[in-house]
């Protein structure tokens, strides 16, 4: 433990997984690693620590503490030639300690909201399950200091090859 707190590689990311899950990952190890597509690359989501989904590309340090909740719907129309899911989503917590730059002690159990439309792709090739996830977190609560309310996004879309949270 160093004088700012917990490591950076030890905190909770907010809206997916850390730092080390990320690096398992050959097509997500840096920014430029994934085919090239920097753009791309800042929109993909692996589920895991906060997984609060509305939050990707904030620039947050993550958080020491955090208790958070994800909650998904599904609804699977009977469509024969494509395994395809329709889902709605709420993902929301309470987050303490730093946010943007370590130490700095700027979350003190904010509670974070975010909700949002997300379509679900499976195709199985060779008995092996390919999945393509496209989240979009439409209302986010605003964390500024401001404190705006849960705002409307329709700029905000994340995807995955895995298949859920």
């Amino acid at each position: 433990m160093s004088d700012t707190g917990v490591p950076s590689q030890e905190r909770y990311t907010i809206e997916g997984a850390g730092s080390g899950d990320l690096y398992a990952k050959p097509f997500l190890r840096d920014e430029s690693s994934f085919y090239g597509n920097t753009e791309l690359r800042n929109h993909y989501h692996l589920p895991g620590d906060a997984n609060l989904r509305g939050y990707y590309g904030l620039g947050l340090v993550g958080a020491e503490s955090v208790i958070t909740n994800s909650f998904e719907l599904f609804f699977n129309p009977p469509i024969k030639v494509l395994d395809i899911e329709l889902a709605a989503f709420i993902d929301d917590g309470w987050v303490w300690g730093s946010k943007y730059t370590p130490g700095d002690e700027a979350f003190n159990g904010d509670y974070l909201f975010d909700a949002g439309l997300g379509l679900r792709l499976k195709k199985s090739i060779l008995g092996k399950d390919f999945y393509l996830r496209i989240d979009a977190p439409f209302f986010v609560k605003d964390m500024s200091t401001d404190n705006k309310g849960i705002r409307f996004h329709n700029d905000k879309w994340l995807f995955s090859f895995s298949k859920g949270i």
